[in-house]
């Protein structure tokens, strides 16, 4: 999917991209920038180690054309305000591994939406 971003827009909310259960599988999102993106355009900001433990520390990821983040679906993350004329264009795709993948396992998929279109791919 594609996040477009207009000058203008606030700062999200910090949010996960998936909740958090002890019996979820692994899940990981990649941010790809379609555009240089800079601290004025509103970047992906994260929370490191968020999906481990809460904390106050946060890191702004301005990033080249192409650059990547990819990170724990779990991250609490969010985009910040956009001050630039420029729109801010973001591809992200979300990987889990298979729910169950094990007769004896009972990982599921975690709750969230990024990737509940197509569950049974």
């Amino acid at each position: 999917a594609a996040i477009i971003v207009r000058r203008g827009a606030e700062s999200q909310d910090y949010h996960p991209d998936s909740a958090r259960r002890v019996d979820d599988v692994r899940s990981f999102t990649a941010f790809i920038s379609l555009q240089q993106t800079t601290t004025k355009m509103g970047p992906l900001r994260i929370r490191p180690g968020s999906h481990r433990c809460w904390t106050e520390r946060s890191l702004q990821l301005p990033m080249p054309v192409g650059g990547m983040a990819l990170m724990d679906s779990r991250l609490w993350h969010r985009g910040d305000a956009h001050m630039s004329g420029t729109e801010r264009a973001m591809l992200y795709m979300t990987w889990a591994e298979p729910a169950g993948f094990t007769a004896a396992s009972s990982k599921h998929l975690p709750g969230g939406t990024t990737y509940a279109l197509r569950p049974e791919l």
